[in-house]
């Protein structure tokens, strides 16, 4: 296995993780949220699973990155059909990482402080948590697409 192999094999594992495991999050919380009536303990719950993800996802983003950039440096000069390719990916994957990252780092924490002081305001802003994990989510897959239009072009 050359160098490109081994990077492309990381890149795609990498990527793997970070959309399979959106994917899955979506998938479980929906069965914790109707399997667990007591709401601090559910809630409680959606934390850790959440905090776990977040260590595995990230370095699974963050992998990802790295063995992109290695790939593109692997492949030398790019142009064309390539190029423009390459941004629609790199554009999805930006949206993808800012909305999970506002999400995880910024309004999830900001909420569970907000929750035995303002309980009213933490509810109102749950609902942008399921948005911002939707928009991650599309854009990531999006991601994936335009990775397959760009290997195929």
């Amino acid at each position: 296995m050359n160098q490109f192999q081994v990077a492309l094999s990381v890149h795609i594992v990498a990527v793997a993780v970070w959309v399979g495991g959106m994917i899955v999050l979506a998938a479980i919380l929906p069965a914790i949220r109707g399997a667990i009536d007591d709401e601090a303990f559910r809630s409680d719950v959606i934390v850790a699973v959440a905090n776990r993800f977040q260590v595995v996802a990230w370095t699974g983003f963050a992998a990802a990155v790295v063995t992109g950039v290695w790939l593109l440096l692997t492949i030398g000069p790019i142009g064309g059909v390539f190029a423009r390719r390459l941004g629609e990916k790199l554009v999805m994957v930006a949206i993808s990482a800012i909305a999970a990252g506002v999400h995880a780092f910024w309004l999830s924490p900001h909420i569970r402080k907000l929750t035995d002081s303002d309980p009213h305001r933490a509810q109102s802003l749950r609902k942008w948590t399921g948005a911002l994990g939707v928009i991650a989510l599309v854009a990531a897959i999006a991601a994936v697409f335009a990775a397959v239009r760009m290997a195929t072009s």
